[in-house]
Parts: structure tokens; sequence; C-alpha cells
């Protein structure tokens, strides 16, 4: 199999940003991947970034691929005052593993979070 190429990530509903049976979302466009191959979602904020993980569960159409079962990996570790209300926006980077290597990473800016 191919190297994945990933060319976007596209974020339909907020990101969670908190341990939780809460799933987050995303659609990839690329090439060289399919169902079953990992995600990884990795944020900018604080000392140690909220990381997210999971798989792709279904092809959509064309390049066109779904992850709905994203879950936090690891919380956000901030310095100072935590965030306790309302949401805000992370740029997030996006690699998929497929069986025989992983991709470069793609980012989206300003994708909406709930904490």
């Amino acid at each position: 199999m191919p190297v994945p190429v990933l060319h976007s990530a596209l974020f339909p509903l907020p990101l969670h940003k908190k341990v939780s049976t809460n799933k987050s979302t995303v659609i990839v466009v690329a090439t060289g991947i399919g169902v079953g191959d990992a995600v990884n979602v990795n944020g900018t904020h604080g000392m140690t970034p909220t990381g997210w993980s999971g798989t792709i569960t279904s092809h959509i159409a064309g390049n066109y691929w779904l992850s709905n079962n994203l879950k936090v990996d690891h919380e956000e570790v901030r310095k100072g005052k935590k965030i306790t209300s309302g949401g805000g926006t992370e740029d997030v980077s996006v690699t998929v593993t497929n069986r025989t290597a992983t991709s470069a990473p793609v980012t989206t800016t300003a994708v909406p979070t709930v904490p």
C-alpha cells in the first residue's frame, strides 16, 4: 500500500477536549488510506496539547474518508487558569497511518472545541 497523502481534514462538529464517552468526528480527504487505518489528531494549545486517536470508519466517496470514533488520549495540560465553560478554537494536526506508513501531517486551523 502506498504512503498516505492527506490533502485536508474537515471537522463538521466541535472536538471534545475531555476524556469521556463522547466521540469526535473528522472527514479526511486523502489517498492511500482505507477503513481501519489509524487516525491521530494533535492540538496546539497548552504545555501538553490534547491528543485524539481513532480509525477510519468508512469511505464516503472519492478521496473522502470518515473517522467518527476519535477519543481523547490525553487532555491538554495548561499553565495558569483552566477553561471551564464555553468553547474556543484550536489549530490541529492530523495524520493517518496505513499498514505500511504514516502520512505527513495536515493542519486545520480554528477548529471549534468543546471544553
